[in-house]
């Protein structure tokens, strides 16, 4: 009879029961979670990269014709004051296709453009009350997305020009300050912003110009000329006006 094998023989060791670790493995696991990292910081700095791409705004319609030559005015430095040239009769012009053009320059803020829109814009208001070929009422609808846009840019002389913009088409073009009316919720709105500021105006005085005396000579005038209506749709959106 064989006897019985003793435990101490028979036991395995318990680091038996344990699994073998492979160095190896263990060494390409950790690359493999730090290269996954390292992807991982790659995709987020190029979606980073892709989002600031997206966010820049697109170039001004009135900054590529500037840029192409193509528009029909040009700097005339002639003078003593800086004035505008037109190369062509303004009965020449397609008022549908030149006011909005310069209309989307009354944004800008930076020098030649922003005196070339203003002033070629407020130049064919003046010579559309005279035309019998071009109507500035029907291109207006064109003109106010461009306004708006210059009324929200938070810069002061900017929403001034816009103010004697719509001064003028209030009172000196035919039915203008009714024509404005529908379009009141778009303008009107944005000028709370500008109440309290001013900003030095040009010349050599470079007198201040206090936006709260604009504001209230616009809404005045655009009272005045712009019918039945003009003055209750005034009230809803400027509570604190009230007739002179």
């Amino acid at each position: 009879m064989n006897s019985r094998p003793s435990k101490s023989k028979s036991r395995s060791s318990s680091c038996d029961y344990l699994p073998k670790i492979d160095c190896t493995k263990n060494d390409l696991i950790s690359k493999r979670i730090r290269s996954s990292k390292s992807i991982v910081s790659v995709n987020k700095n190029n979606l980073s990269t892709t989002t600031t791409a997206k966010s820049i705004p697109p170039k001004n319609d009135f900054k590529i014709a500037h840029e192409r030559n193509d528009l029909p005015v040009l700097l005339d430095h002639s003078g003593q004051k800086l004035t505008l040239k037109w190369r062509l009769l303004f009965d020449e012009l397609d008022f549908d296709r030149w006011l909005p053009l310069f209309a989307s320059g009354l944004s800008l803020d930076a020098h030649p453009l922003e005196f070339l829109a203003f002033n070629g814009f407020v130049d064919l208001l003046n010579a559309g009350r005279f035309s019998s070929r071009n109507s500035i009422l029907d291109s207006l609808p064109f003109c106010i997305p461009s306004f708006r846009l210059a009324l929200r840019s938070g810069r002061p002389k900017t929403a001034y020009k816009i103010l004697i913009i719509m001064q003028i088409i209030a009172k000196d073009v035919f039915r203008g300050g009714r024509a404005l009316v529908p379009y009141y919720r778009q303008l009107l709105p944005p000028l709370e912003k500008y109440r309290n500021t001013k900003f030095a105006g040009e010349g050599r005085s470079g007198q201040f110009i206090y936006m709260n005396d604009v504001i209230r000579e616009t809404l005045d005038i655009l009272e005045a000329n712009g019918g039945p209506d003009a003055y209750i749709n005034i009230k809803y959106l400027v509570p604190l006006y009230e007739k002179v």
